[in-house]
């Protein structure tokens, strides 16, 4: 029902914000208790497994190919040289386009100087259970020249 949907984007959205906000180090002052599991979730990995955060909630652009997008986060990730682009999620299934939308995020993050060696997307829990992971990394330059093409089928049809 729509009013279900509007429910968990809104939700989804406070998420988001509320973990922006604890990985740049800035006071969050009352977490919503519909929102408590996903950020203690995000708390527990970014706490453990994040050794530098370089960005997160930044609205990034590709002037040529006329698209932005903004990433959840990109990080150093414990042990890692290279970068991560993180992209959280609270929805309870895999959706087969975030693998996509994240492989664009990544194509924007080194255009804009933030080289990402690694993408994956972070299921929180609800329950603030340790969120489960899937990482993208090995087909993100297919993945990528998938976004490319559904943009340019947008664009054909719909216009810019």
């Amino acid at each position: 029902p729509p009013d279900v949907l509007q429910a968990a984007v809104d939700r989804g959205s406070e998420v988001h914000a509320i973990c922006a906000c604890i990985a740049k180090k800035l006071w969050v002052t009352e977490v919503p208790e519909h929102c408590a599991g996903y950020v203690r979730s995000f708390q527990g990995w970014f706490g453990s497994m994040v050794e530098e955060m370089v960005l997160a909630e930044e609205r990034l652009y590709d002037h040529t190919r006329r698209f932005h997008g903004m990433p959840d986060l990109i990080c150093r990730i414990k042990g890692d040289a290279g970068l991560s682009l993180v992209d959280y999620k609270t929805g309870a299934a895999v959706m087969p386009t975030w693998e996509v939308q994240i492989a664009a995020y990544r194509h924007l993050a080194i255009l804009n100087g933030h080289p990402v060696k690694r993408i994956l997307s972070l299921r929180l829990s609800k329950d603030g259970k340790p969120p489960k992971i899937t990482e993208s990394t090995r087909s993100m330059d297919s993945l990528f020249n998938v976004f490319v093409s559904a943009l340019n089928c947008w664009r054909h049809f719909y216009g810019d």
